[in-house]
């Protein structure tokens, strides 16, 4: 299977859409968008949205919380892509820390945060959207950053054993999985049309709408 699934008339690849993320082309368009002011003027204002409603939240069982952060990441991230959205990631969680600091400031969670862009960035970047994708997305975060990194992190920081961290987790997000898509599905339903017609990208087009 190709990387690439579709190309530009004018060959350079401003309309091309992927279906992994191992293209040089794939990288070079997304190091592109950093040279762009549309879109770290757009990545701005995900920082702006994520900080904005970070406490916003929906309970759904004992201590368990949904948030809608993730929602925006991801919107965010299928924008700008993985480059732009690594460094977003970690901008909003340093100015989010400077407003609103929960305690010590730790870079490893800095690391976290963008990662999470990033994820989200590799799986939707350039792609036609589907529930499959944006299911995966949001798995490959919840596994990489929360299940795994976040642990492992707050283990080494307060000296207890990684477990302890661990297995509350996998539940949490075992549970939250399915909702969170649901969520996202939402998101990128009432989005991508929009996106399509304020022409925030290039590459979308109408066979790209349809997420179900």
């Amino acid at each position: 299977m190709k990387d690439s699934v579709s190309a530009s008339a004018n060959g350079k690849g401003e309309k091309e859409l992927f279906v992994l993320p191992f293209s040089k082309t794939y990288w070079k368009l997304s190091f592109s968008e950093l040279k762009s002011l549309k879109m770290l003027i757009i990545a701005a204002i995900f920082i702006a949205l994520r900080i904005a409603i970070k406490a916003v939240k929906i309970p759904v069982g004992d201590n368990l919380n949904v948030f809608f952060t993730f929602g925006v990441n991801a919107l965010g991230s299928y924008i700008y892509g993985p480059v732009v959205g690594f460094l977003s990631g970690a901008v909003c969680d340093v100015l989010s820390w400077l407003i609103a600091p929960s305690g010590p400031f730790n870079p490893a969670f800095t690391l976290v945060e963008a990662l999470g862009s990033f994820i989200f960035a590799l799986v939707l970047y350039r792609t036609k959207v589907s529930v499959l994708r944006l299911f995966l997305s949001k798995f490959f975060v919840s596994l990489i950053c929360n299940v795994i990194l976040t642990p492992i992190f707050l283990s080494m920081m307060y000296g207890k054993g990684v477990l302890v961290y661990l297995v509350p987790r996998i539940t949490k997000n075992l549970i939250l999985l399915p909702i969170e898509t649901a969520i996202l599905v939402l998101v990128f339903t009432a989005m991508l049309p929009v996106l399509k017609r304020a022409k925030v990208i290039t590459w979308i087009h109408d066979k790209m709408l349809d997420v179900l």
